[in-house]
């Protein structure tokens, strides 16, 4: 449910910056729902709002510049995966790109945060809360 609530906001976001430019960005790790997936991102003033499409899943996140060179950003995922049992995360990441925050190039990220699992493979499991630890490596177009 909290998921949902999230994506919410989110397409709320993405409705009031209709007029911002559009990118999109491929890549694997939870900034790209746990498996192959397109990153859509809307660019605001500072900001990147973005929602992923994956095999696994969906993702929905934002992330802005640390440094004054825009090469380094922070910023939050959160994300619902279907694929191979029930499971949502939530995570602080830290992505360095190397042709800069809003331009084409590789994008390597650190995410840390927790994830909730509560079923695997359809047989129901006890419902655990975990941490979790994982590298995105993506592509900006």
């Amino acid at each position: 449910m909290k998921f949902y609530l999230i994506a919410l906001i989110f397409i709320t976001c993405f409705s009031s910056l209709a007029f911002a430019e559009v990118k999109y960005s491929a890549g694997i790790g939870a900034q790209y729902g746990m498996a192959p997936g397109v990153k859509i991102i809307n660019t605001g003033d500072v900001n990147n709002y973005y929602l992923t499409l994956s095999l696994a899943g969906a993702a929905v996140g934002f992330d802005r510049p640390l440094t004054d060179s825009g090469n380094t950003t922070f910023g939050f995922t959160a994300a619902k995966i279907e694929f191979l049992g029930d499971m949502e995360y939530f995570t602080a990441n830290i992505s360095y790109h190397a042709s800069g925050y809003r331009e084409s190039g590789f994008v390597i990220g650190l995410d840390a945060g927790v994830h909730r699992t509560d079923d695997f493979l359809g047989f129901d499991t006890e419902e655990e809360t975990e941490g979790l630890v994982v590298l995105s490596v993506g592509y900006n177009f």
